[in-house]
């Protein structure tokens, strides 16, 4: 896993950043996973934990524009709750969130506007 947060910092974009592993274990702790949780192999996870190593590998950067797609669809409610949590928390004015989701108390819960896909055509 921990090859798979720190892959981007090798891209030049990145190149300058410094991987905090302090942060993705603040991060892991919120989200009920140990310490020895960064040193698991990639392909030893399940769908659920990949979605939260994805979600890790986006916020690591604080980008400006975060997008997130169906990223708790195979988590649990509780650390889907806190996987929300975490986003809000990280969101503020500077930020964009694009948050795709069919869970309503999702939307509710994170949705400032709400974009509706109906038979191919976005309704605002």
């Amino acid at each position: 896993m921990l090859d798979h947060l720190t892959g981007p910092f090798g891209f030049k974009y990145h190149q300058n950043k410094k991987f905090d592993k302090d942060w993705h274990l603040q991060q892991l702790t919120t989200l009920g996973k140990h310490d020895n949780f960064i040193d698991q192999s990639i392909h030893e996870l399940s769908g659920g934990e990949r979605q939260i190593v994805s979600f890790l590998r986006t916020l690591q950067f604080n980008p400006a524009i975060a997008p997130f797609d169906e990223t708790t669809s195979a988590l649990g409610d509780e650390t889907a709750h806190l996987l929300m949590r975490l986003v809000l928390d990280w969101h503020d004015d500077t930020k964009a969130l694009i948050w795709v989701t069919h869970t309503p108390s999702e939307q509710q819960a994170l949705g400032a506007d709400l974009w509706r896909m109906d038979n191919g055509v976005l309704a605002v």
